[in-house]
């Protein structure tokens, strides 16, 4: 061997984490450039479990909005999924599916949904030409041309329920025509004749608050106060009649928004209350129907004057044992001068009371164990900043925080008891360097506080005092190159969660409006360690944490109705058509199954082919394997000089049936190829090394482990080099 040459070794023998945005080349040994739903600990590097699938079929009918985390009075866990018009409660101890909880008669989830039962008997489908395709409908009253919706039909082939997302083309007065050609009639063929319309002409998303020993749930704050008129007949006792609102400006409402009806002015007030839109005959009146309980007669008026009205969705509550919740209706101040819980986009349960976001820089808090609130207990956060408020977050004795999209600040909500005490509630600022996008990924860690922003991954930290120190660096710098495929159009849909040493936050990934992608930073090891995806069309739209078998386990929630878009080519069609699938959402039980995710629909198992012993059931969901890899850091052995690559080696930790792919990537010259594929056949759970020949040349190398079957951990790699200490000819 020349004396300029010398076998050199390159080792990683605890994984720590992976850093993507610094050059390969540079990585400490412990970090790997790339890991893909590994779990890294105890030095080991290892797939992630499978997630198992928790909710039947039974539920796919229902469009869901939300999920959160409930105890019942049993003090069990419950995780909670809101319905368009209802809830359903999952208990994860007993491990059991509540019945539907509904709402109020006309309040829904989103708001504005303008009917959701079987409307018409029929799809009508023009035969001749032009060929048109329209829902028939009470009314159209309140829906407009180009408004969006979602036509709800049955596959008579396969009887699964299919959503088809249309476009309000034409209206009649009782006509909603959604297809119109010249050419090619819609094609129905496939469908029943019985059709749903879905009409989701408004966002408002929902958030679940316990507190009281009630369940709230907020379906978003008010919209502006428009000063109006009101007109009636006479109406005796007891009796219902339409009452006509006209408003000074354009109200903007469609049939079934609901409104707060405020009175302004003495007298009068038992029109004071939240109504629901029963026509709108122009941009600036609309109707609604009242019933008198006054007990006695109310004369008829015109234009009577002294009202405002405002587009507003009261909080629903349930108190955990009834059928049906309850609305907190608007009624305006009572005798002790507080008025009801009002309409908010979230809250938070603190110190007995609850704190609401009713306005972009607008709080309230409501009186001790009450739900509601002193006009003086309204508070503004940086007012006239151009900044809104995002999320809040308990923090010590009486402080909470307030995450705003430009800042933060440290709310003090004083408890005083006596009311002629002054009051010592004060705002102040923690940062104004960064801000929060998503009020779900603001979450506690110990003494720590994670939060996304425009920048990235943060994470505040105490100080002696327990003052917040916000460190300008994000958390996410090593894998900063990560949010270079992060939709930030629908950064608001990010959601994070603390569990097991772990930080987990769920972003919108390549063009993706929901969650569609995990980071996961270890704790204990201070370090990123992993992307993790799931199955196309499972969604991360909440995590919860919650007692299951007796041990705190972790939950994703999908929200069934997700849409899942599908091409196929309906019966009697030449071209195919995407239709959106709302089946596959539901409750997942991550970290539970060894073989993948339990994600799509029910198929016989196992799939061919299998090995045995294998058990076989007609009814189960298809598993998908879980793409794990690791690919490991560039190896230089401190040296830009050629070497030549002989060998590596790879310490697993195996059972039967694991099965992995290696490959080296070379470089100057770039070169990649499979060095080995590598089926484990032993019998039982064994350390076991293997040596693959590489016989590569360039400067330097990098590794990728890819599990195809199986959780083999990887417990240590090295590279055998031999390093010339100098270069013989330049190379390109």
């Amino acid at each position: 061997m020349p004396e300029d040459s010398q076998i050199g070794v390159e080792s990683d023998n605890n994984f720590i984490g992976f850093s993507s945005r610094l050059d390969p080349s540079n990585l400490q040994p412990g970090f790997s450039q790339a890991s893909n739903n590994m779990r890294l600990q105890r030095g080991s590097a290892q797939p992630r479990k499978g997630c198992e699938r928790l909710t039947d079929e039974t539920l796919n009918a229902n469009y869901q909005f939300g999920s959160g985390y409930y105890v019942n009075g049993a003090g069990q866990d419950n995780v909670v999924m809101v319905f368009f018009d209802g809830i359903v409660l999952y208990n994860t101890q007993a491990n059991t599916f509540s019945t539907k909880y509904t709402f109020p008669t006309g309040r829904y989830c989103p708001i504005g949904l303008e009917t959701t039962q079987q409307i018409g008997s029929q799809v009508v489908i023009g035969d001749t030409f032009p060929y048109t395709a329209f829902v028939t409908v009470p009314t159209t009253i309140g829906i407009s041309v180009g408004d969006n919706f979602v036509l709800r039909l049955t596959n008579v082939l396969t009887g699964q329920l299919v959503y088809t997302n249309q476009t309000v083309l034409a209206l009649t007065a009782t006509r909603i025509i959604f297809y119109q050609s010249v050419s090619t009639p819609f094609p129905i063929s496939t469908y029943s004749t019985t059709a749903s319309l879905i009409l989701r002409l408004f966002s408002f998303s929902c958030e679940i608050v316990q507190a009281l020993n009630n369940l709230y749930i907020f379906r978003g704050q008010a919209g502006p106060e428009i000063v109006a008129t009101l007109s009636n007949p006479s109406v005796n006792n007891g009796n219902t009649i339409t009452v006509t609102m006209t408003t000074a400006t354009p109200h903007g409402l469609r049939v079934g928004s609901e409104v707060n009806i405020i009175r302004t002015s003495s007298g009068h007030q038992y029109w004071y209350k939240n109504v629901i839109v029963t026509g709108v005959p122009s941009t600036t009146q609309f109707t609604w129907s009242f019933t008198n309980t006054t007990t006695s007669t109310i004369g008829d008026h015109t234009n009577l004057a002294g009202f405002k009205v405002q587009q507003a969705n009261p909080p629903l509550v349930w108190d955990g044992v009834s059928n049906s919740l309850q609305l907190i209706d608007q009624t305006g101040v009572n005798n002790e001068g507080t008025y009801p819980l009002p309409p908010g986009e979230f809250g938070l349960y603190f110190q007995n009371r609850i704190v609401v976001k009713t306005g972009n820089t607008e709080i309230i808090a409501t009186d001790i164990l009450s739900d509601r609130y002193d006009p003086l207990n309204v508070f503004d956060v940086n007012q006239g900043g151009n900044d809104r408020i995002v999320g809040f977050l308990p923090w010590i004795e009486n402080q909470f925080l307030v995450f705003m999209s430009k800042s933060i600040y440290v709310a003090y909500i004083d408890p005083r008891h006596d009311p002629l005490a002054a009051d010592q509630s004060q705002i102040t600022v923690v940062t104004t360097e960064v801000g929060c996008l998503a009020r779900r990924s603001i979450v506690p860690a110990g003494q720590f506080v994670f939060f996304f922003s425009g920048k990235g991954v943060h994470m505040l930290t105490p100080q002696l005092d327990l003052k917040l120190l916000g460190n300008t660096m994000p958390l996410s710098e090593p894998i900063d190159d990560y949010f270079n495929g992060v939709n930030f159009d629908y950064a608001s849909n990010v959601v994070a969660s603390y569990f097991d040493n772990r930080f987990f936050i769920a972003f919108p990934t390549n063009l993706g409006t929901s969650n569609n992608s995990i980071l996961v930073y270890n704790t204990l090891n201070q370090a990123w360690e992993s992307i993790d995806t799931y199955p196309n069309g499972l969604t991360i739209d909440a995590f919860v944490p919650a007692f299951y078998n007796n041990k705190r386990r972790f939950f994703i929630c999908s929200n069934i109705g997700n849409p899942l878009a599908v091409s196929f080519t309906p019966l009697g069609a030449t071209t195919p058509v995407n239709v959106i699938y709302g089946k596959y959402g539901g409750i997942f039980l991550a970290e539970e199954l060894e073989g993948g995710d339990e994600f799509l629909g029910v198929a016989g198992t196992p799939l061919l082919p299998f090995a045995l012993p294998a058990t076989l059931s007609t009814a189960s969901y298809v598993t998908i394997p879980v793409p794990a890899s690791i690919r490991s850091r560039e190896y230089t052995f401190n040296s830009q000089a050629t070497k030549r690559f002989s060998r590596a080696e790879f310490n697993f930790n195996n059972t039967v049936g694991d099965d992995v792919s290696i490959y080296t990537t070379v470089h100057d010259p770039d070169a990649t190829e499979e060095i080995m594929r590598y089926v484990f056949t032993g019998s039982a759970q064994i350390d076991g090394t293997i040596r693959p020949r590489i016989a590569m040349k360039g400067v330097g190398i990098d590794v990728e482990v890819v599990f195809n079957k199986g959780r083999p951990a990887l417990k240590g790699s090295s590279i055998y080099a031999i390093n010339s200490n100098r270069g013989m000819i330049t190379e390109e």
